[in-house]
């Protein structure tokens, strides 16, 4: 999900705001129906606006945060989540690399 930064937050508070926490939540409701040896990576991406080195630090801080809250709101495991920062290279199939819809944290069994 894409949200706009409200004044006065970070990205990544504005990025953990409203209806991505609504997501989040349904979210941990279905890792928590996988098989407990089941673990999940958290993958942070980022669009091309920037340089390379501050989108990969970005896309971690993503991943990470949406980590914490799955662990702190919902008592997830933390062992059982990875979080791993993607920054801008591997962009949505369709989208030009700068584009907004490139700003997102996409999940996968492992």
């Amino acid at each position: 999900p894409v949200l706009a930064k409200p004044s006065g937050q970070t990205p990544i508070a504005a990025f953990l705001a409203g209806q991505t926490r609504k997501q989040l939540d349904a979210l941990a409701e279905g890792i928590r129906l996988l098989p407990d040896a089941k673990a999940v990576v958290i993958e942070g991406h980022t669009d091309a606006v920037g340089s390379p080195q501050y989108n990969e630090q970005l896309s971690v801080r993503r991943a990470n945060a949406v980590k914490r809250y799955l662990v702190a709101e919902h008592r997830l495991e933390a062992g059982r989540l990875r979080a791993v920062g993607k920054g801008e290279l591997e962009p949505q199939a369709g989208h030009d690399s700068r584009s907004a819809e490139n700003r997102r944290v996409q999940f996968r069994g492992e």
